[in-house]
C-alpha cells in the first residue's frame, strides 16, 4: 500500500508520519474527493496501523471541512 510506503521513506530519512488527513479537512475545494470509501477502507485503519492521528474529531485546517459521522462513527452530530 502507497501509505506503507510513504511511511517508511519519511522513517528512512530520520522522520515519522505524525497524520493522515482527507483532502475536505483541508480545503473546500477538495470536500467531494474521493470520498468516505476511500477513508474507511485505507485512512482508518492506517490510522491504527501506523498509530497516527487524523487531527481528532471536528478537525479541520483552514475552510475544510471535518470528517463527518457518515464517514466515521466516532464523529457524532457532524454533518456532511
Amino acid at each position: 500500500m502507497a501509505i506503507r510506503w510513504i511511511a517508511a521513506m519519511i522513517e528512512s530519512h530520520g522522520g515519522k508520519l505524525n497524520a493522515i488527513v482527507a483532502h475536505r479537512q483541508a480545503s473546500r475545494i477538495g470536500s467531494r474527493s474521493p470520498g468516505s470509501a476511500l477513508w474507511q477502507a485505507v485512512a482508518l485503519p492506517m490510522h491504527q496501523e501506523l498509530k497516527v492521528t487524523d487531527g481528532g474529531v471536528g478537525f479541520r485546517i483552514g475552510t475544510g471541512y471535518a470528517i463527518p459521522e457518515a464517514w466515521d462513527p466516532r464523529c457524532k452530530g457532524i454533518r456532511y
